[in-house]
């Protein structure tokens, strides 16, 4: 009884903590938005490993939603214990005796008292329900009706530091001419922008708010072109796509993206990338259902299933691969991996992953002091 007050204690301390973030600041709501998502994602990859284990006849010891300490738990009758923990970056379904040695006693429901075919199902399940998720969110998404999206040659943001902003170019704006030639909306800024030769002097006619034309001379300049945004306006409603036709283009939007993912990856290790931490990542899902709805929000959620999946695939040790590989292994040679060996390899790539989680865990504070 005193530990079920204490973890209602800490639940109850837990939530308070959340409610206080989010009322505290924008960064704030992001980094819940960030956990909320995050942790539905993680909950779909682990339900996947819960229910092909019981279905190979292997007992679960704990299902953990979050890591460190736990807040909540629930233990039913047959002993299996269900926990939520407050450090929401992952999870993890714990088989029973699992961490036993190969040639030990086992018991009923023990991990390697399944076969090794039951336990690559297993362990291939988390993976394939957040790509087969993805699959779904990104399906459902191109059969919703899309605005028709035409931009104006309205400004609604100037880049800071850019050649725009150092002409006096403001939001509200409209560039009504560049070179002479009249732009009457964001396709003729742009044709007339791809006939300007980069960093050249480029006469360009801005009007006001108040209806003032004034000449300014700009240069374009090859990274930022122009250095504004311009406004957008729904000017019509386009019907979605079947669900056959819109099944097929999530497919082909999948296979499409997951080189752009490790491309990406690459880039921010090289130093030509940015990271996003977690209130980054927040306000991206946040932006994405503020600026196109549902839609938005479901396609940057099957971005990210489709990223924890895919990277779960990876072939190294603790990873979801890693456990392919060794139970692939054990089929072929009819023994598994040597426990020692299973634990190097381990521990040589969980230590520098789990150095690196808390690095972008800790980003959005590190970023402000590099």
């Amino acid at each position: 009884m005193k530990s079920n007050k204490i973890e209602a204690f800490k639940l109850l301390g837990f939530i308070v903590f959340l409610v206080a973030l989010a009322m505290s600041s924008e960064t704030g709501m992001n980094l819940i938005v960030f956990v909320t998502t995050i942790s539905f994602l993680v909950f779909i990859h682990e339900l996947g490993h819960y229910i092909w284990f019981k279905r190979a006849g292997i007992k679960i010891d704990t299902f953990s939603i979050g890591m460190w300490t736990p807040v909540a738990v629930l233990t039913f009758k047959n002993g299996e214990k269900w926990q939520f923990c407050p450090l929401l970056i992952g999870g993890f379904v714990s088989p029973q005796g699992m961490n036993k040695k190969f040639e030990a006693p086992r018991e009923k429901g023990d991990y390697w008292s399944s076969t090794p075919l039951g336990r690559l199902k297993a362990v291939l399940a988390g993976p394939v329900v957040n790509i087969v998720f993805a699959l779904i969110f990104f399906t459902v998404a191109f059969m919703l009706p899309q605005d028709i999206v035409t931009g104006t040659n309205r400004v609604e943001s100037v880049a800071e530091h850019s050649f725009a902003a150092n002409n006096g170019v403001m939001p509200g704006d409209k560039i009504v001419s560049i070179g002479g030639t009249p732009t009457n909306d964001a396709t003729s800024i742009l044709e007339e922008l791809s006939k300007t030769e980069w960093n050249t002097p480029t006469i360009v006619k801005v009007e006001s708010p108040d209806g003032e034309v004034r000449s300014i001379l700009l240069l374009i300049d090859a990274s930022d072109r122009l250095g504004v945004n311009l406004e957008a306006v729904a000017t019509g409603v386009k019907s979605g796509a079947s669900l056959v036709d819109a099944s097929a283009h999530a497919a082909k939007v999948s296979v499409t993206i997951i080189p752009d993912m490790f491309a990406n990856v690459g880039k921010i290790f090289s130093g030509d990338g940015e990271l996003a931490g977690p209130a980054k990542f927040g306000s991206i899902v946040a932006e994405s259902h503020e600026n196109s709805g549902l839609y938005g929000f479901l396609t940057i959620m099957a971005a990210l299933s489709l990223m924890l999946g895919v990277f779960n695939l990876i072939p190294l040790l603790p990873l979801d691969g890693g456990h392919v590989i060794t139970t692939l292994y054990e089929m072929a040679a009819k023994k598994p991996v040597p426990a020692r060996a299973q634990t190097i390899m381990t521990w040589v790539v969980g230590l520098p992953l789990f150095g690196l989680t808390i690095i972008w865990l800790l980003w959005d504070i590190i970023e402000k002091f590099i």
